[in-house]
């Protein structure tokens, strides 16, 4: 097998750190075909547990399900930012919580067709250390949930995200 080669790239379309690019690929047969790929910037998802062993999430209105869902913090990765920098960053805004200690648990790739990655974080020891500081579009609701609840939660939740299975699994708890 070989790589496709990209012949040509436009962007269609992008607003709010998402959008679709068109990519023209050379197909090892000689062909060319169009994919529309997604466009967006890298996010980082903190996985964060208080000191008694609560897991800190947040319940916002979600347009793509047209739904509230209930996830670990996230948030974009700015340009020439790290992620471990958005990780804390966004835990800190989006909760009010800070934490003791922190540490990345690798990347997956958002999409198939795209190439923005997310990045993994564990927060441990975490507190609630000051009120939230959200951005004009954020309207977050803070929830904590047991553990238990939690892997119960990751069972039968369509918004349930890696982060969860890939936390738990690395802090021995699935």
């Amino acid at each position: 097998m070989k790589k496709w080669k990209s012949i040509s790239k436009k962007e269609v379309f992008y607003k709010y750190g998402r959008g679709i690019e068109e990519v023209i690929y050379l197909m090892p047969d000689g062909r060319e075909e169009k994919y529309y790929l997604n466009k967006e910037v890298e996010g980082a998802f903190v996985f964060a547990i208080t000191k008694d062993n609560m897991v800190v999430l947040v319940k916002q209105f979600r347009p793509g399900p047209n739904d509230f869902t209930l996830e670990v913090p996230v948030g974009a990765v700015d340009k020439g930012e790290k992620p471990i920098d958005t990780a804390k960053r966004e835990l800190l805004e989006e909760t009010g919580y800070d934490y003791g200690s922190i540490e990345s648990l690798g990347e997956v790739y958002r999409s198939m067709y795209g190439s923005a990655k997310n990045h993994l974080f564990l927060a441990r020891d975490c507190q609630k250390v000051c009120a939230q500081n959200l951005d004009k579009n954020e309207e977050i609701e803070v929830v904590l949930k047991s553990i238990d609840e939690f892997r119960k939660y990751l069972i039968k939740n369509p918004y349930a995200n890696i982060i969860g299975y890939r936390a738990l699994d690395y802090l021995g708890l699935l």
